[in-house]
């Protein structure tokens, strides 16, 4: 029975190296630190915090910030398609290396939270163009959320609101730290 469940932590461990070691090439044929950088978060998310669920119910997540750098960075289309198409390929690494416990992802699946991740991409290149990065991640944090909630009531769930003001509240500390310590600058956003 060890031998069956080291094989699988092998198996699992195997498959996030691929992965990063995946998001290593991609960024250096496109010769991109900023595409490093993005996709480094988004991996970080689907695989570390997916580790600790409970992370969502106190605003920590790592997705809304890269995204928002892709539309700034790479314009609507792009913003919108990493939030909507490129979130559910890291929804795979997620479910092999961090199966959810508790809410249910369907990967290669986009659903209505990934339209939204994607509306935030575009709105990011449309909209925060000129903004300070700090105000475009608070405004465009709120934006998300507040579409989070509407899903959320439509689709005659519970929204956790108290879970989406931690959220923004998170994505402005952590855009704080990161203009602070000169990522920011040093990425060209």
């Amino acid at each position: 029975m060890k031998k069956l469940a080291r094989k699988r932590l092998t198996g699992k461990f195997l498959f996030a190296l691929l992965a990063f070691l995946l998001i290593i090439w991609v960024s250096f044929i496109s010769k991109s630190y900023a595409l490093f950088f993005i996709l480094f978060l988004m991996y970080l998310d689907k695989t570390l915090l997916s580790l600790f669920e409970i992370c969502w119910y106190f605003g920590i997540e790592l997705l809304t910030i890269p995204i928002i750098c892709t539309g700034i960075l790479y314009g609507p289309f792009f913003g919108f398609i990493m939030g909507f198409i490129i979130d559910k390929l890291f929804d795979v690494v997620r479910v092999v290396v961090a199966p959810p416990v508790t809410r249910k992802v369907v990967p290669l699946i986009p659903t209505p939270g990934s339209f939204i991740l994607g509306v935030t991409g575009a709105l990011a290149a449309i909209f925060a163009y000129n903004l300070p990065f700090v105000d475009a991640v608070i405004y465009l944090t709120i934006v998300k959320n507040v579409l989070f909630i509407f899903k959320e009531i439509l689709m005659k769930g519970t929204p956790y609101v108290s879970a989406n003001a931690l959220n923004i509240l998170f994505n402005y500390f952590f855009a704080l730290l990161l203009v602070k310590v000169g990522i920011i600058k040093f990425l060209g956003i």
